[in-house]
């Protein structure tokens, strides 16, 4: 009798089934799993589309679009259209009005449609109303009797996307004898506080106190902007005074639950998180710490749990797996010693992240075909990525010259990706392209910042090859770097005007010292009717002067 052999069908389709059995039952975590699994088989842009809408249904819709994004810049053009409408559906329930309109018009102007079927009240209500009349209502009516709620809320997405100029700007607006003037200068304290100026933020919230009484909220902001003057005593006072204080709403409980972190008071954050993530669902930042308070409140295997939760949900976040791996020795008895207790400021513990800088330090140095060999064993790699992760610029840099050199590509793509990641920091994106295209990367690259995506494939240049080239090569990338994140669409021409540019000016006296100059130059000739001289040279940080002088060169050589 002939042996017959059962095999299991491991086609991404058939995760995909799997991954869907676990949405019907509201899995959404076993979902992920799934289809995670399914990617790491397979490169598929349906996996892609499947992720971003799980992370949708579980209302992670910054995940989600760092997803569609993907999905955005990959796709056929015929196929994008979803991608638009997700986008702005998602960018709607994360407040950012402005992007969610902006790719709502994208879609209309894509096939002049909305797909989704019921789209909810809130959506509707949103387009159907005119900001412009309710501005007009605000002339009309004296303010003792207008509602700012719209300014509140502006002002606090502003504060949410980091933009602090702008959310300050806004709460100034509110009248303080208006209904939400007291919430104006409460959250306009915060915004100052943020901004850097803690003086500022201390003295409109104590003028607050004076006026209005102390409450949970004022006294939580106090100990928050002392803690960060280091003034540890008068931190602790003032979140102890905040305590006594009834919570009369979530605001409370969450500010409280910060001080509580800050103040190292283990044991009652993980009271007070608990509370808030009962209420709340699910939160990956919360849930984060969350879970390190457990860890140092030695509930180990229930930090644990939620640790390794969080990284099953993003599997490429590298502090998600970090702090995972940690918890999961911790539970099985391993010596943690210099690494605990764990501080709440979203960073590996400083021991390790110590190692990991002396281990990008080395890599740096090496020639390119030692950092390729290093870059092959599995600690290494994750180091580097975790370094141009982890914000600071310098290591970044270090970071995105050994990836960027590269031969393998799968460190590219790497690269590639954080591009399209709108959470990801708009300084370090422009580094990783001008690395990129010095290191001969010709890939097409899309970029996503403030909610805005672009998308431009760097040209080969003829010079390349040539000693005389080099000040024009950078110029290039230089251009490439800064105008991504501008609003610029005329990339192909950018190019066209920078091998003119070498044609004209290679002889030119200094010319290897003038690269930011040569960036300017370009860039107004390709798109002088939308940029002029100044507003080029502030982009650069280019001398004026000296643009002046290669432009009245390059036209009297042009009448030659």
């Amino acid at each position: 009798m002939e042996n017959k052999v059962l095999q299991f069908d491991n086609s991404i389709e058939r995760y995909r089934s799997l991954a869907f059995n676990r949405l019907d039952n509201e899995d959404y975590i076993g979902a992920l799993d799934m289809l995670f699994s399914a990617l790491n088989k397979e490169y598929s842009l349906e996996i892609i589309k499947d992720i971003a809408v799980v992370y949708a249904n579980m209302e992670l819709y910054e995940l989600s679009n760092r997803y569609w994004f993907t999905y955005l810049h990959k796709a056929k053009k015929e196929d994008i259209g979803i991608a638009l409408e997700e986008i702005a559906f998602n960018y709607f329930y994360m407040d950012n009005l402005w992007a969610s309109s902006y790719y709502f018009n994208k879609k209309i102007e894509f096939d002049g449609q909305i797909s989704r079927d019921n789209i909810p009240d809130e959506i509707v209500k949103h387009f159907a109303e005119s900001i412009d009349i309710k501005d007009k209502y605000k002339i009309a009516y004296p303010f003792e009797e207008t509602d700012y709620t719209e300014e509140l809320k502006k002002g606090r997405t502003a504060i949410a996307l980091g933009d602090l100029r702008t959310a300050k700007k806004t709460f100034k607006k509110v009248p303080k004898k208006s209904p939400q003037g007291f919430e104006a200068e409460k959250e306009l304290a915060v915004a100052e506080f943020l901004s850097g100026d803690v003086e500022k933020g201390i003295e409109i919230t104590r003028k607050l106190i004076i006026e209005n009484g102390e409450s949970c909220a004022l006294l939580c902001n106090l100990s928050s902007m002392y803690k960060s003057k280091e003034d540890k005593e008068k931190a602790l006072y003032y979140y102890k005074k905040a305590l006594t204080y009834p919570k009369k709403q979530e605001e409370d409980t969450y500010k409280l639950a910060t001080c509580a972190l800050e103040n190292e008071d283990h044991e009652k954050a993980v009271e007070l998180l608990t509370e808030i993530l009962k209420e709340r669902g699910l939160d990956v930042r919360l849930t984060h710490l969350y879970g390190l308070a457990l860890l140092n409140c030695g509930k180990l295997t229930e930090g644990a749990k939620e640790l390794n939760e969080l990284y099953r949900i993003d599997p490429t976040n590298l502090t998600n797996k970090y702090f995972a791996n940690l918890a999961n020795k911790m539970v099985d008895g391993v010596d943690t010693k210099g690494l605990t207790p764990f501080l709440y400021n979203g960073e590996i513990p400083y021991k390790e992240g110590n190692k990991r800088l002396s281990i990008i330090g080395k890599v740096v140095e090496y020639d390119q075909l030692a950092r390729e060999k290093e870059l092959k064993k599995p600690y290494v790699n994750e180091s580097v990525k975790w370094g141009l992760e982890m914000g600071e610029e310098e290591v970044a840099k270090a970071c995105i010259f050994i990836l960027s050199s590269s031969t393998n590509k799968e460190n590219i793509k790497y690269l590639l990706d954080k591009l399209l990641d709108d959470e990801f920091s708009a300084d370090v994106k422009s580094i990783i392209i001008f690395m990129l295209v010095l290191a001969g990367c010709k890939n097409k690259m899309g970029v996503v910042s403030g909610g805005y995506y672009t998308t431009f494939k760097p040209k080969k240049l003829p010079f390349e090859n040539e000693e005389k080239g080099k000040p024009f090569e950078t110029a290039y990338a230089l251009c490439l770097s800064r105008l991504a994140f501008t609003g610029f669409n005329s990339f192909n021409q950018l190019a066209i005007e920078i091998n003119k540019a070498y044609k004209t000016l290679k002889n030119y006296e200094n010319i290897e010292n003038l690269t930011k100059e040569i960036a300017v130059v370009c860039t107004i000739l390709s798109d002088s009717k939308k940029i002029n001289t100044h507003s080029a040279c502030r982009i650069f940080n280019a001398k004026e002067d000296r643009v002046k002088e290669i432009l009245n060169y390059i036209k009297s050589r042009d009448l030659l």
